[in-house]
């Protein structure tokens, strides 16, 4: 039995976990054009981070997801989906700099407090957060590999424990 679960664990590892990057459409505080924010990351299964929160299997961008969501969204991908570059930015409001979205046309930083706000109104607007989570835009599908959900379990339970 143990030999089998071992087997299991191994192919889950090459195998990774279905996850989609989610992006929201938003207008640039900036130049006023429209950009593509990456919103969160989205879980085909539920697994132990998100099922604590109940969050039905999403992860908001913010500092325990900006790294992982930045590495995945390569430039051609960036571009086809009209989102904007993910860097260290400063930003005024929250006197700080962190990983930020940045708007495709003019670079200005469109910070994680606005962003927060526009996915929840997606939430209020569409009655559950499942729902809202579909009405967003899938910029890309990949299988995350167990070690990186391994450190996405220790940075979320950092911040909530």
């Amino acid at each position: 039995m143990l030999q089998q679960s071992i087997k299991q664990e191994i192919h889950d590892d090459i195998q990774g976990i279905w996850t989609t990057v989610l992006g929201i459409k938003e207008t640039c505080w900036k130049c006023k054009k429209p950009t593509t924010l990456a919103a969160g990351l989205r879980f085909d299964c539920h697994v132990g981070i998100t099922q604590a929160d109940d969050s039905n299997g999403f992860l908001i961008f913010d500092d325990d997801t900006s790294d992982i969501i930045a590495s995945v969204l390569n430039p051609v991908v960036r571009q086809q989906c009209g989102v904007g570059v993910i860097r260290m930015r400063y930003s005024r409001t929250a006197d700080a700099n962190y990983l930020a979205n940045g708007c495709v046309h003019c670079d200005a930083i469109q910070g994680n407090f606005p962003l927060r706000e526009l996915i929840d109104a997606a939430h209020a607007n569409h009655g559950s957060e499942a729902k809202a989570h579909r009405a967003m835009t899938t910029l890309v599908r990949l299988r995350l590999p167990q070690w990186v959900m391994h450190e996405l379990e220790r940075r979320v339970g950092d911040a909530h424990g």
